[in-house]
């Protein structure tokens, strides 16, 4: 699938921030319109959290699957920067914001977190996840410090991206519940219906 004709994958470069803000947007919307209390995105956010995070933010850990040139798939992967906070107290003072800087640069982050995953429809079920984790794979290689990645978050009614982990090697190590109380005891209970259990 990486090398198939008319594929093409490409990871973020700061210098193109408004064409990526417009693929990310394009492809979340398509890939997540059909989900419930689906809303589409702001591109404002998205231009925010680039800007706020662009000290943290990997350019070559966000990509982009392209197939004749239209945007199919996203992967947003950062590394974990909790590993430098809870050396800093959790705060960014001038002091701490120059000892930020400096543990950064001697590289004591280890892991990454994948924050998103999306593939519009039409393109699911083709391979193209691990087309980009192809792609990853070759990238990471020159990046040595890093021997640990983290999906951040994998819900139970999503055997798409559970199948997707386990495949590369990925292990279960953590489960958060949500819990809810219903007001109304009369109302039945309907728990998160699993995505794509009606196709």
């Amino acid at each position: 699938m990486a090398q198939k004709p008319g594929y093409t994958f490409e990871h973020l470069s700061f210098d193109k921030t408004e064409k990526y803000i417009d693929d990310f947007c394009y492809i979340y919307d398509e890939a997540w319109r059909f989900h419930e209390h689906f809303q589409p995105l702001d591109k404002d956010e998205i231009r925010d959290f680039i800007k706020t995070a662009k000290s943290i933010i990997d350019p070559e850990m966000i990509w982009y699957a392209y197939h004749d040139g239209v945007p199919i798939a996203l992967f947003v992967m950062i590394p974990d920067i909790n590993q430098i906070l809870k050396k800093l107290n959790g705060k960014l003072n001038v002091i701490n914001i120059l000892k930020f800087l400096y543990y950064k640069r001697k590289k004591i982050m280890t892991r990454t977190r994948i924050l998103i995953m999306g593939v519009t429809p039409k393109y699911q079920k083709s391979g193209i996840e691990s087309a980009i984790f192809w792609h990853q794979d070759k990238l990471m290689k020159h990046k040595p410090e890093y021997t640990e990645v983290e999906l951040s978050w994998a819900g139970d009614f999503n055997p798409k991206i559970i199948a997707l982990y386990k495949s590369v090697g990925g292990v279960h190590v953590k489960t958060h519940y949500t819990m809810r109380y219903l007001f109304d005891r009369s109302k039945p209970f309907k728990r998160v219906p699993i995505i794509g259990a009606e196709e």
